[in-house]
């Protein structure tokens, strides 16, 4: 039998923390750098992170999530946030699925609200290939 390979899950990090959001607006949560440079970073080398959103004060109507991503090479410079993804938030409060960003040296992700604010924070999934 061949060999495949599967994305191991690693420990989830709290890539944002909860805030209260407002439309049209960025998170104020503290946010985490998602370390992936080594084995001992908080990413624990993974290439890449699939990304939650934990609503727990959900919006007044169906919004729009987007998440975007302050990238460094050197953890002291970032980038201007770039797009990362977005996911549709229901009137409910729960998990939402944002989707897969490949991860660069040290990140920072933030989320932001579109149309109507609620309160949430991002959790992402470090995703390392293994083979078996």
């Amino acid at each position: 039998m061949a060999n495949e390979v599967y994305k191991k899950s690693r420990p989830t990090i709290t890539a944002q923390d909860s805030a209260s959001i407002t439309a049209d607006s960025y998170s104020g949560g503290a946010q985490t750098v998602v370390d992936q440079t080594t084995i001992s970073g908080n990413a624990e080398g993974a290439l890449e992170v699939e990304l939650y959103l934990d609503v727990t004060i959900p919006p007044s109507n169906n919004a729009t999530a987007q998440v975007w991503l302050e990238a460094s090479y050197d953890n002291i410079t970032f980038t201007v946030e770039d797009f990362c993804c977005s996911v549709g938030i229901g009137t409910s409060a729960g998990l939402y699925r944002v989707g897969y960003s490949e991860l660069t040296k040290y990140g920072k992700y933030k989320i932001k609200a579109i149309d109507y604010g609620f309160t949430a924070e991002l959790l992402a999934v470090p995703k390392l290939p293994e083979i078996q």
